[in-house]
């Protein structure tokens, strides 16, 4: 079945901003917006409203140095008064979708967490990661949890099929490229 891009690009940039709200501990107080619809139609096992909520944002998130980003923003937000903003990546096999993160501060330590959809682009043929902990180690690759780049001998590109003409599965380690981390100085 093909893909109509034009028209996952309408249904994507109607869709509300997905929001959640994190208490001073980072437990999901609650989800907002199309999040069980996202979660739907993404394949998103266990990661339903009804599922998070009450939970620890670090247990849906991978990787330390993912991780350790998020967090510094989290902290720097909660000395802030002003939101903070970072753009990234959340892909599927076949799109390639262009994010923003919203973080802003509320009373007792409480934040405001906002995805938005920016755009989307076709991804031909599809690329599927796979985290390391779901394969073996074999032509292992590194990921940026926020460009999503690829590592590729001295070089952060973007993800390609290896052959164009086929789906390709790539196994990754998700980490925080160079580039990026280097938008945490503007924060």
């Amino acid at each position: 079945m093909a893909l109509n891009v034009e028209c996952v690009k309408s249904i994507i940039m109607k869709t509300d901003t997905i929001k959640y709200l994190l208490d001073n501990e980072d437990r999901i107080i609650s989800v907002s917006g199309p999040w069980d619809e996202f979660a739907n139609k993404n394949d998103g096992v266990n990661v339903h409203a009804s599922y998070v909520c009450g939970r620890s944002i670090w247990d849906f998130i991978v990787s330390d140095a993912t991780k350790m980003w998020i967090r510094t923003l989290f902290q720097r937000a909660r000395l802030k008064t002003e939101s903070i903003e970072r753009p990234y990546r959340c892909d599927s096999p076949d799109l390639k979708r262009f994010m923003r993160m919203s973080i802003s501060s509320c009373e007792n330590g409480v934040l405001e967490v906002k995805h938005e959809i920016l755009h989307v682009e076709e991804c031909l043929p599809p690329v599927h990661f796979k985290h390391i902990s779901e394969n073996s180690v074999v032509d292992l690759r590194f990921r940026c949890s926020f460009c999503g780049r690829v590592r590729q001998e001295d070089a952060w590109l973007e993800p390609i099929a290896t052959d164009d003409t086929q789906e390709t599965e790539m196994t990754v380690e998700y980490t925080v490229c160079e580039d990026c981390q280097n938008l945490m100085h503007g924060v």
